[in-house]
């Protein structure tokens, strides 16, 4: 797996410095902010002392990641384990994805496959992030959620109640494969705002959160009767 170099210009590292603390938003000109975003790594700390290293787009990422991280405590639950986060559109396995989630041989990661503008919402507005990249973050962490907390049984259980072929099959089809809606169902009951699950073909509200609930035992941070 690729890492960017320990040694970098020192003009770089003065660049990522100049925004380091703005999130998305910075007055910072668009050319230094893009190439900080895409070179400069960091290393955060969570709430609960986990060290998550941000592979590329430090200044940006980090604060998505550590709101995603928000999310899970704020329900109660655990925080997922996820050593690295690479910003990384040009990954080969992007196409067509806006994350992805491995853990194999090599490690545990996520990767952000969306581009710098479909990140941030407002240049101007601090922490400020797009639904989509919401949304992303937190669909991936689920799937590190998953891998600690789901047991085969439990995942046999959301598979037959979900309307879906399998659990998890390779090559599969997206939506057909229960791994996939366990995320985005854990993504919907997190997510600050009612966004449609238009990837699960817009399931009743009441059906979501029954399954969110078999899914991890807590209630979504905005329940059904708060929803349009």
């Amino acid at each position: 797996m690729e890492r960017s170099s320990l040694v970098r210009p020192v003009t770089a590292v003065a660049a990522a410095l100049a925004i380091m603390m703005a999130g998305c938003g910075s007055s910072a000109p668009s050319p230094s902010r893009s190439a900080a975003f895409e070179s400069i790594p960091a290393t955060i700390v969570t709430g609960a002392g986990q060290p998550i290293e941000i592979d590329g787009g430090g200044a940006f990422l980090g604060p998505l990641v550590e709101w995603g991280l928000g999310r899970f405590t704020e329900a109660g639950l655990e925080e997922p384990h996820v050593p690295r986060v690479q910003f990384k559109p040009d990954d080969p396995a992007c196409i067509g994805v806006t994350g992805l989630f491995r853990d194999n041989e090599q490690g545990r990661s996520i990767v952000i496959c969306l581009d710098e503008d479909r990140i941030c919402e407002f240049p101007d507005v601090p922490d400020r992030f797009r639904a989509t990249a919401r949304s992303c973050i937190l669909h991936e962490l689920a799937h590190a959620w998953i891998t600690d907390s789901l047991d085969q049984e439990a995942r046999e259980t959301f598979t037959a109640v979900s309307p879906v072929e399998n659990w998890y099959e390779k090559g599969g089809t997206w939506n057909q494969q229960g791994i996939e809606h366990a995320a985005e169902i854990i993504s919907w009951g997190l997510i600050d705002e009612h966004l449609p699950l238009n990837r699960l073909d817009n399931p009743q509200c009441t059906d979501v959160e029954t399954r969110f609930r078999l899914l991890t035992g807590v209630e979504p941070l905005i329940p059904c009767e708060e929803r349009p």
